[in-house]
């Protein structure tokens, strides 16, 4: 085999090497910060709940799609309006130590529209409204070991893909909590490495 062969067939080897390599650190340092972030969201007192986005999902044959993401969930915190009520946020967004979309909405607290914009006449729910004003899109993701209302949850979901639900996040603007206040619990604001007690 001419040298310049050898050469070129040990470059490529070593390249792969490398490939290989850098996808296995890749790897485990997704696989460490989906741990870290649900170790935050459990030490906030939030469930770590797994969902796949739905189309369709009230309909007697909802389609799931593919790109099932984790939610950290909170259920009756400290001041939640109805005492029984839910938040869910994105797992990363929650534990993110940077700013998100999602969490600047939720701790602005802009005020709700009052009239539905001119080019979305088909929203019909102030949450809705509230998602698209603020640069958001909706979609439903459905929990297949759930059953009951908490099934099912529309979440505004950012260009930056942060996820927050949406009613949670129009409700906070009008000054009610749901689930809980996640203003104490948000990584980014707190810089914690667990939430405030």
């Amino acid at each position: 085999m001419p040298y310049k062969v050898l050469v070129a067939a040990g470059f490529l080897a070593m390249a792969a090497f490398v490939v290989v390599m850098i996808a296995g650190v890749l790897s485990d340092r997704t696989v460490s910060a989906q741990s870290d972030a649900e170790t935050y969201c459990r030490s906030a007192g939030g469930a770590v709940v797994e969902r796949t986005p739905v189309l369709n999902a009230a309909s007697a044959h909802p389609m799931l799609l593919d790109g099932a993401i984790r939610f950290c969930e909170f259920t009756g915190g400290a001041g939640a309006e109805p005492a029984d009520s839910r938040i869910a946020i994105g797992l990363e967004t929650l534990a993110a130590v940077g700013p998100t979309r999602a969490a600047l909405a939720y701790l602005a607290r802009a005020p709700l529209p009052e009239a539905l914009p001119p080019s979305s006449p088909g929203l019909a729910n102030p949450a809705s409204v509230y998602c698209a004003s603020l640069g958001g899109a909706e979609g439903d993701w459905i929990a297949e070991s759930l059953r009951g209302p908490e099934r099912v949850v529309t979440m505004c979901v950012f260009p930056d893909r942060s996820l927050i639900d949406s009613w949670g996040l129009a409700y906070h603007a009008m000054g009610a909590i749901r689930g809980a206040d996640l203003t104490p619990l948000l990584r980014y604001r707190t810089g914690a490495a667990t939430p405030e007690s």
